[in-house]
C-alpha cells in the first residue's frame, strides 16, 4: 500500500482555503499520480487514478461548503 499527501485549494463566496489530506492507494495508482506535476494535473486528465483523486477531492471540498480548485502539492509518504 502506498500514500500520497494532497495538498489543494477549495474556495467559495467567501474564501480561498488550503488544506491537506493522505490518501491510502495501491503502490500502481501512486505511480501513475506521481508522474505528473501538481500544477499540470488538468480535470480532463484520462489515466484513472488521477480522475478518481479529482472526484475524491471534489467531493471533500462539496461536503465543506467549498468547490474544489486543484491540487498545489504532492508528497509520496510510503
Amino acid at each position: 500500500m502506498s500514500h500520497i499527501t494532497f495538498t489543494y485549494h477549495m474556495s467559495n463566496a467567501a474564501e480561498v482555503a488550503e488544506t491537506c489530506i493522505t490518501l491510502p492507494m495501491t503502490k500502481a495508482a501512486a505511480d501513475t499520480i506521481m508522474g505528473y506535476e501538481p500544477e499540470k494535473i488538468l480535470w480532463d486528465t484520462i489515466d484513472l487514478p488521477v480522475m478518481q483523486v479529482f472526484a475524491t477531492l471534489n467531493t471533500i471540498a462539496l461536503l465543506q461548503g467549498y468547490d474544489f480548485v486543484g491540487i498545489v502539492a504532492m508528497e509520496r509518504v510510503d
